[in-house]
């Protein structure tokens, strides 16, 4: 796992993927307890340090910047 230290909910993603497309998450996404799994959790992050120190790694992208080049991947390139 490479890491960037922030997070962000499932949520903010698809929240962010539908704003740069000019559209509301909500009038386009059913949300439903019913496909919720228990041992899910509810928030991950994780430390970059060690990335960036034995590989010299560092995230360049953050998570809006990753949701516009994979959208753009996806309409581009299709």
């Amino acid at each position: 796992v490479i890491a960037t230290g922030k997070s962000y909910s499932l949520q903010d993603f698809v929240k962010e993927a539908f704003m740069y497309c000019g559209l509301d998450w909500r009038e386009h996404v059913d949300q439903s307890p019913d496909f919720m799994r228990p041992t899910d959790i509810p928030i991950s992050c994780a430390n970059p340090e060690k990335a960036e120190q034995q590989l010299g790694w560092k995230a360049r992208s953050d998570m809006l910047k990753v949701v516009k080049k994979m959208i753009d991947a996806a309409i581009f390139n299709s």
